[in-house]
């Protein structure tokens, strides 16, 4: 009898699950019981490999994966599919093509970007990413070694130590200059997160403010809200409309500490804000 296989649905080409039949319950917890027993096993090999701590921190991610009450299994040719429910609602965004995102994130970037740039933003549309190059954002790669605060003055002027911070952002959002600033490292939920910032930036109706603050339907989301897309989601209302922006993308890593989201999570949790999302996508 061949060996029982399942696996989980990678982040980087999260499936269509809309279009995937979906086993029941005890299927699932079938898979989930199998791919947690392998990959506590890969986790203590890696342990005892100091060297290998990069792919023990997506072999911990995929563990913490496996407590999302939203994951579920799904029949895929021959082996179980185990996925968050990506697709399960429809999009008001269709992603752009990887060559005009390409492009297009080139002039916002002033050079070749890295695969990793073009996996976050593509997923945005097209319509977002020429609203950005037109509204003038920047994106810059801090180059290993260099610190944030070389990057911009007005980070240079606010928070000059930020680079010193106990544990130092990967990316942020300069409001002020309308720019991006990514260490290497940064993940690709980093840059949708960032670029989130920028598209709420870039709506705004006044100069240096975003779309969330003048918005009172955001604002009345956030103040009467029963429930977050993450905890991340409930630290301000930037960070709020931000991460709901990401949600609605589907724009995820493996290396995370935070589960993947999808637009089904931010329907269930904030249906509200779902519907404000969902047009401002669809205004764009």
């Amino acid at each position: 009898m061949p060996a029982y296989r399942a696996a989980l649905a990678s982040l980087a080409t999260p499936p269509d699950t809309s279009k995937l039949v979906r086993c029941d319950e005890g299927e699932t917890a079938r898979a989930i019981s199998s791919l947690t027993v392998r990959l506590m096993r890969r986790r203590r090999a890696l342990a005892l490999q100091p060297d290998r701590a990069h792919k023990l921190e997506a072999v911990i991610g995929s563990l913490r994966r496996l407590q999302n009450p939203h994951l579920a299994a799904y029949q895929l040719q021959k082996r179980t599919l185990l996925s968050e429910p990506f697709g399960a609602l429809p999009s008001a965004v269709e992603p752009a093509a990887l060559g005009v995102a390409r492009a297009l994130i080139a002039e916002i970037l002033g050079r070749v970007p890295p695969q990793t740039l073009i996996n976050g933003l593509a997923g945005f549309g097209e319509a977002a990413l020429r609203k950005a190059r037109d509204g003038g954002v920047r994106i810059t790669i801090v180059p290993r070694g260099r610190k944030l605060s070389h990057c911009s003055s007005e980070v240079a002027a606010i928070v000059p130590d930020i680079d010193r911070w106990a544990a130092p952002p990967a990316g942020l959002f300069v409001l002020s200059e309308r720019h991006v600033l990514l260490r290497g490292h940064a993940m690709r939920m980093t840059v949708a997160h960032e670029f989130a910032h920028a598209l709420d930036a870039l709506t705004a109706r006044r100069k240096s403010s975003y779309h969330s603050y003048e918005s009172a339907e955001v604002r009345a989301c956030f103040a009467s809200a029963t429930g977050f897309v993450n905890e991340y989601a409930a630290s301000g209302l930037d960070e709020y409309f931000a991460e709901a922006l990401r949600a609605y993308v589907e724009v995820n890593d493996e290396r995370s500490s935070w589960l993947p989201l999808t637009r089904y999570d931010l329907f269930v949790r904030d249906p509200r804000l779902f519907e404000l999302v969902e047009s401002f996508f669809a205004a764009m």
